[in-house]
């Protein structure tokens, strides 16, 4: 097996609110199968089981194996949703793969190389860290790299300069990937204080009141 796959055991569950409550309160997760033809199997799966497919930087194609089937169906993770209290995972969503068929799905987007504008002082900033794209199966990234190497300052990466072959990427093709930007600084000496300061403005009223003072 790939390190771009990985074999997840689930098992069939009741549907209902109820019986979700209670797969999480016994320390599992409830998830949902999909398949494109509208097929849907409600699953049970293991916390622990699920590790290395939500805390990677990586898509991974899954091997899921359902207790009782002797066919293991091919997916990738779809959704997953998180309590906002606790940041535990409570729902997680499995599209299926359907070989020969374009699917869409999301991908992180990973910048290599380090940018010339900021060996010369320029700092780069990450305008986009996933991306939807589709694709077929076969072609699908783990993630999109972005070379940032030949950025310099004032620069920026877009959409339109990412060819990826048999990968579409859906989303404006003038969105910026990467940008390098100068750091903004005060004048040299200046406190960030001093250097908001600014003399009062001299009004004819205060102009006289000063003279009379003198």
């Amino acid at each position: 097996m790939s390190e771009s796959q990985i074999t997840l055991k689930a098992i069939k569950r009741d549907t209902g609110k109820t019986a979700a409550k209670a797969i999480r309160n016994s320390g599992k997760i409830p998830a949902v199968f999909y398949l494109k033809n509208g097929e849907n199997i409600p699953l049970t799966v293991e916390t622990l089981d699920v590790r290395d497919i939500v805390y990677t930087s990586k898509t991974k194609i899954i091997n899921l194996q359902i207790e009782g089937e002797n066919d293991v169906r091919e997916c990738v993770l779809k959704q997953i949703d998180f309590d906002p209290v606790t940041d535990k995972i409570t729902h997680m969503d499995f599209y299926g793969i359907i070989s020969g068929t374009k699917m869409t799905v999301e991908v992180p987007v990973k910048l290599i190389g380090s940018a010339k504008g900021v060996r010369e002082g320029g700092i780069i900033q990450r305008n986009l860290r996933r991306v939807q794209i589709e694709c077929l199966p076969k072609d699908l990234p783990t993630a999109i790299e972005v070379d940032v190497s030949n950025l310099g300052i004032g620069d920026s990466l877009y959409i339109k300069d990412i060819n990826i072959p048999g990968v579409e990427l859906l989303i404006s093709h003038d969105t910026a990937v990467a940008s390098v930007f100068v750091p903004r600084v005060s004048k040299e000496g200046e406190t960030p204080k001093e250097a908001g300061k600014t003399e009062p403005a001299v009004t004819p009223a205060t102009d006289a009141k000063a003279k009379k003072a003198e």
